[in-house]
């Protein structure tokens, strides 16, 4: 299950839009809409995922290293209170 912290917020990149999107569009919106940065994904060959639609993206494999360090030191952190806690 992917955690909100894997996930950067949705104006990291714009809300990208798909095939059947583009095809009720005019011509007019279609070079707008690529201004707007709105067809990278599809761009790149492939209709964008769920997430992409909204304006996100995926952690970069460092972002999500670095998640889950935090979210590590913080369990740690919580074992030791309740360690010391227990020893009182």
């Amino acid at each position: 299950m992917m955690n909100a912290i894997y996930v950067r917020p949705p104006d990291e990149i714009p809300p990208q839009l798909s095939r059947a999107d583009l095809s009720r569009l005019t011509p007019e919106q279609i070079v707008q809409a690529d201004d707007n940065g709105q067809t990278e994904v599809i761009r790149s060959g492939r209709d964008p995922l769920e997430f992409e639609r909204r304006g996100e993206r995926r952690a970069s494999a460092a972002e999500d290293a670095e998640a889950r360090a935090v979210e590590q030191a913080e369990a740690d952190r919580a074992a030791a209170q309740i360690a010391r806690e227990a020893s009182e």
